[in-house]
């Protein structure tokens, strides 16, 4: 059986050991938030691809439309079939599925993804405040330094 992890004060933490577990947080924080940005990002795109399919599932079949090779990067194309498009699932596999199912798959990962961001935010929000705390832990500490007596 497992042992739980035992509890510690932290104003109990010697001056150096504060210091290590405030770089512990802020390695955590910077992660955190670089994930948050991360996932952003992702549902941006989602959030791109469900408006791009409303247009694509609106257009018609012979239709002149710009093809995105990259973010900045696009070529002329015709449309061929508006009510299918292929679907990236991940790996490098690609499954082919009505305009609506796929707009119903990109809302559905958008969903997730916000609920991610949302974890993300909330565990970032409690790190900075563990932060604070351990910084004025520390400040207090530096002060409780200075004002003793040199002997």
């Amino acid at each position: 059986m497992a042992e739980q992890p035992q509890l510690v004060d932290i104003s109990t933490l010697p001056y150096e050991q504060l210091v290590m577990l405030k770089n512990q947080f802020e390695q955590e924080v910077q992660g955190l938030a670089q994930l948050s940005g991360t996932l952003k990002v992702a549902a941006s795109r989602f959030q791109n691809s469900i408006k791009a399919l409303g247009q694509l599932k609106n257009s018609s079949e012979g239709a002149e439309i710009l093809v995105p090779l990259t973010d900045s990067l696009y070529a002329p194309g015709a449309l061929v079939d508006p009510g299918h498009c292929l679907v990236d699932v991940g790996t490098g596999f690609f499954i082919e599925k009505k305009t609506s199912d796929t707009i119903d798959y990109c809302n559905r990962k958008c969903t997730t993804v916000v609920e991610k961001i949302n974890e993300a935010d909330s565990e970032l929000a409690r790190k900075r405040e563990g932060l604070q705390t351990i910084f004025q832990l520390i400040q207090a500490k530096q002060a409780q330094e200075t004002r003793k007596p040199s002997a």
